[in-house]
């Protein structure tokens, strides 16, 4: 049969600070999940907070910033139920590490899981009107997720007017009774046996209204499906999923240096240095993981736009006007990374890649490809221009090779901060936590919000992204002061570029 596309995680839709481009996404991606005759999209989105850099599943989440999740994830809400798809929504809530993930306990304080981890889930339901959200593995505060009626039925479906339908996350119900009196309506992949859930019901443990309210919010889901509404695409359309893809990283990947470097321009002769250059990481590994044919990589794509001639592979010829080299990280579903550096085959790659150009007198332009930020304190200096594209589907190679001849300006800002070393990070002390449980010990300072407060210099701070463009702001001014504005008030910025 035929074999998919694949578009970037949440941390590269994150970078592209642009609604327009996530809800694209999320149409292209329903489209194809409709094709394969699919009705629910698990994780579209997964709005988990980049609370630490070493979380393996980092990349998939949108920002260290709510205020930013809040207002992207939504969007890819929309575009997958404009399709007449189902959205779903995890990990319902503060799913922000692997270690002991099925079991792990996080004590965080009320104040950090309103003001940071629960507004993404908020906008998704509320705004999004996302049809299900997914339970997460994890406890807070004492409570497994699929069975914290405080989380589903007071929060959710209380406070945020849930209608929907609460599924698990894959064997996250660990108490089938409990589960469904805490309000998780679908317990996932399935129920082994229901013997407890007749007991209970003989015992009067388990209510009969219960049993019956999950159902109902069950049917109100099955009956928006495709399955039950008929299908809209039949047969992918290659040309829609190319054309969303080559947005989602021409409008999301970040260049976090240049010293003139580039673009390099349409007539440049390069060295070619990295495996990776031959072999992005397009996708996460565990769930997030995608066997495709529509994949691009660097080389490749630089030799068509450059021709074979003028693009070397593993060497630098005297007349080469640039390096490039691409290193990078993946992310792994079930382990969180060891540390922040680049895996060691990739430090050798970077620094003989660096050797090689230092030896001509030639420029060096790495591309990373990153699940989540690394410590580059030991290369930043001698690279001339670096570009991250995180992880970036199946135009990752096409894009590269455009924004590094100048064809496409990049657009990205950085949805986290990269800080320079992990010893600088706000949950150092804390994360993954000791004896199943994580203390949620820097509360609210996640991010940039901690950088700030404790000024701790990042390597690149939040919202950083250059372009092949300059400019500048000047002149900043607010219509009113911002410690005096009420709620009500607006607040208007003017700034000059």
């Amino acid at each position: 049969g035929e074999r998919p596309g694949v578009f970037p995680p949440g941390m590269l839709l994150g970078a592209t600070w642009d609604p327009e481009t996530v809800r694209v996404t999320g149409q292209a991606l329903a489209r194809e999940c409709d094709a394969f005759k699919m009705d629910v999209i698990l994780g579209s989105p997964n709005v988990n907070i980049h609370r630490d850099p070493r979380n393996g599943r980092l990349f998939e989440g949108y920002s260290e910033d709510p205020c930013l999740a809040a207002t992207l994830a939504p969007e890819l809400v929309k575009g997958v139920q404009e399709e007449g798809l189902v959205a779903n929504i995890k990990h319902f809530a503060a799913n922000n590490q692997e270690t002991e993930r099925s079991g792990v306990n996080e004590i965080i304080s009320l104040r950090a899981l309103y003001e940071i981890y629960l507004p993404g889930f908020k906008a998704c339901v509320t705004e999004g009107k996302g049809m299900t959200v997914m339970s997460a593995y994890n406890s807070i505060n004492g409570k497994p997720c699929a069975q914290n009626p405080w989380l589903l039925q007071e929060v959710l479906k209380g406070e945020w007017g849930f209608e929907g339908a609460v599924t698990s996350d894959w064997g996250a119900v660990y108490d089938q009774v409990e589960a469904l009196n805490s309000g998780n309506d679908l317990e996932q992949p399935h129920p082994m046996r229901i013997d407890a859930l007749y007991d209970a019901v003989k015992s009067g443990a388990l209510k009969m209204e219960t049993i019956d309210e999950a159902v109902r919010r069950m049917l109100n889901v099955i009956v928006v499906s495709p399955s039950f509404n008929g299908r809209r695409h039949l047969h992918l359309d290659r040309a829609f999923s190319h054309a969303a893809g080559y947005r989602d990283v021409a409008e999301g990947a970040v260049l976090l240096k240049n010293n003139g470097v580039l673009p390099l321009g349409d007539k440049a002769r390069v060295g070619v240095f990295g495996s990776k250059s031959k072999d992005l990481i397009f996708c996460g590994q565990g769930s997030a993981e995608v066997v495709s044919s529509q994949v691009t990589h660097v080389y490749p794509e630089l030799v068509k736009k450059l021709g074979a001639d003028n693009v070397v592979f593993g060497q630098v010829q005297d007349g080469a006007d640039a390096v490039v080299v691409t290193v990078g990280v993946n992310g792994q579903e079930g382990s969180d990374q060891p540390d922040m550096f680049l895996p060691e085959q990739d430090r050798n790659e970077l620094a003989e890649a660096i050797a090689a150009a230092k030896a001509k007198g030639k420029p060096v332009v790495a591309i990373l490809n990153l699940a989540n930020p690394v410590d580059l304190r030991a290369y930043v200096d001698d690279l001339d221009a670096i570009l991250c594209i995180f992880i970036p589907g199946m135009c990752g190679g096409e894009v590269s090779a455009d924004i590094l001849t100048g064809a496409v300006n990049p657009s990205g800002k950085l949805p986290l901060t990269f800080p320079k070393r992990y010893e600088d990070t706000p949950a150092y002390l804390s994360f993954p936590g000791e004896s199943g449980e994580s203390w949620y010990s820097e509360g609210i300072f996640v991010g940039y919000r901690y950088y700030d407060t404790k000024d701790v210099e990042p390597l690149y701070p939040f919202g950083h992204g250059l372009s092949f463009t300059s400019f500048e702001f000047s002149d900043v001014r607010l219509s009113t002061e911002v410690w005096n504005a009420r709620e009500e008030d607006t607040l208007t910025v003017r700034v000059q570029v």
